[in-house]
């Protein structure tokens, strides 16, 4: 199947299953474009700023039950302060591998960012990262699979379509869902590929549109064989199958 994207056809690759034709997984950091300067300017470091500060400022968990109990008692139980409490709290109890009692944490902190900064709020994006770590070593698909359509969502609504800050997310949500196709998710085979379809469709226009219209450049975002200066093992670049 083919797609008119710009001035030219580009043959629309949908991927999922090992066994079916795919875009290569390329490493961002190996693509030579000015696009992805903006990509490492989202907020997902944010998860590894809370990690370094739970280790930093580690306490055991009675203190930080004793910490959520006073604030709560002072400021009441949505005060911005919980949230780095709930966060050690929920890191402290994932450590020790209580991940309920971890996920609780996490999602009172989700909340309270929520009542405190809004519905649409881009602060949620580590909270959720950490939520995805903490149920997938529980195997529990479907609330990662929710928790990665919570992050896409998030980020349509805080940055446009063409915002090259949406690459390195857009990348690593289609990588979910090339792994998702055997997991109990919720979701068909079918809704798997549409949303595959269109992470591609978005993450080439993106590109497109900051590259000026250079179709090569913009392929190597998903297709390795696209790239500059690739080995030509690797394969062939959908431009250069006539």
């Amino acid at each position: 199947m083919f797609r008119k994207i710009g001035q030219t056809l580009i043959p629309l690759i949908i991927i999922l299953s090992p066994l079916s034709a795919k875009a290569d997984d390329v490493p961002t950091e190996s693509i030579k474009s000015v696009c992805l300067n903006a990509a490492d300017e989202n907020i997902d470091h944010l998860q590894g700023a809370y990690e370094d500060w739970f280790t930093e400022t580690r306490r055991p968990s009675e203190e930080y039950l004793q910490r959520i109990k006073k604030i709560e008692s002072d400021q009441g139980v949505f005060a911005y302060a919980l949230i780095l409490e709930l966060i050690g709290l929920g890191l402290l109890n994932q450590e020790r591998g209580s991940h309920e009692g971890s996920a609780q944490a996490f999602q009172r902190a989700l909340h309270i960012i929520r009542v405190n900064e809004g519905l649409y709020s881009s602060k949620q994006l580590p909270l959720i990262d950490l939520l995805i770590e903490n149920n997938a070593e529980q195997g529990k698909w479907e609330e990662v699979a929710n928790s990665y359509d919570m992050m896409h969502w998030l980020y349509r609504r805080n940055y446009s379509d063409t915002d090259p800050s949406q690459l390195t997310t857009l990348k690593r949500l289609r990588r979910w869902n090339r792994e998702s196709y055997n997991k109990k998710t919720g979701r068909t085979l079918n809704q798997i590929f549409i949303k595959s379809d269109k992470l591609y469709e978005q993450g080439l226009k993106i590109m497109l549109a900051c590259t000026g219209g250079n179709e090569r450049e913009s392929l190597c975002f998903w297709h390795k064989s696209c790239c500059a200066d690739t080995e030509a093992t690797h394969g062939v670049c959908p431009l250069d199958r006539g």
